[in-house]
């Protein structure tokens, strides 16, 4: 009898999270990831590395170096998805950018970023 509502409330939980579209709200985003920088390493990668949210806002040409997923694991019951990607996007996408060696990074919607390298 278990192993029928485990199914049932697994289906459940993968059909209520899957192919969700956020849209953010810049401010929002800056404000959280500002507040969360916790070392002077961060401040420095932050003022290195500059967010994007259009490629109308890149001022210079660029080749993009990948193109990259940030989903973390969000239970619905627990979590909002928007409240947990508003609150690492910036700093997983910084540090992505700084591994890759790239000079920007673009946000593409709420899991996936670019990251850029201007010619």
């Amino acid at each position: 009898m278990r192993k029928p509502l485990l199914m049932i409330a697994i289906a459940i939980a993968i059909a209520s999270t899957s192919c969700t579209l956020t849209t953010f709200v810049e401010k929002d985003l800056s404000m959280n990831y500002e507040l969360r920088m916790t070392s002077k390493n961060e401040k420095a990668l932050f003022e290195k590395i500059p967010i994007y949210l259009t490629e109308k806002e890149v001022p210079k040409e660029f080749v993009v170096k990948s193109i990259n997923v940030y989903s973390p694991i969000v239970l619905p019951v627990i979590g909002d998805r928007k409240k947990a990607v508003i609150a690492s996007l910036y700093k997983k996408a910084v540090k992505a950018a700084d591994d890759q060696k790239g000079n920007a990074v673009l946000i593409i919607d709420d899991s996936h970023f670019k990251v850029l390298k201007f010619k």
